[in-house]
């Protein structure tokens, strides 16, 4: 069941080597608790590739609570809690500044795996009905 308490868009800022970057999901939505906070996102705008799609379903996962799907831990692998889907090539709960490979926070189209974004904002707003 997802809360449904209107329409919201979700959105990325982030900013890699001096360059502006955003992407944007005019329909987005959680499940609640006992579903792990399950990820919807639909409807994709921006000026990077569209990579959280990848991740449209997923479980939030936390070192303490395994909900990826994968054989390992990709919030202990990739260091903090996210809506891992098998792991995942972006992450802005990583480390910061990390340059370690799958380790840092990440958009990985845009930072490659062994980067960080020295700027970031996840922005969730209420749509008009």
């Amino acid at each position: 069941m997802y809360l449904t308490f209107g329409r919201y868009e979700l959105r990325f800022d982030f900013t890699y080597e001096g360059v502006d970057y955003n992407a944007t999901y005019d329909t987005f939505g959680l499940s609640g608790e006992s579903e792990n906070y399950k990820l919807r996102i639909f409807d994709f705008s921006g000026n990077v590739w569209n990579e959280m799609s990848y991740n449209n379903g997923a479980q939030f996962s936390t070192k303490d609570r395994d909900n990826d799907g994968s054989d390992i831990s990709c919030a202990y692998y990739q260091h903090g809690g996210w809506w891992f889907n098998a792991c995942s090539s972006v992450n802005f709960n990583g480390r910061w500044a990390s340059r370690e490979n799958w380790k840092g926070m990440r958009w990985s189209s845009v930072t490659g795996n062994a980067a960080s974004v020295s700027f970031s904002e996840i922005k969730i707003r209420p749509l008009a009905k």
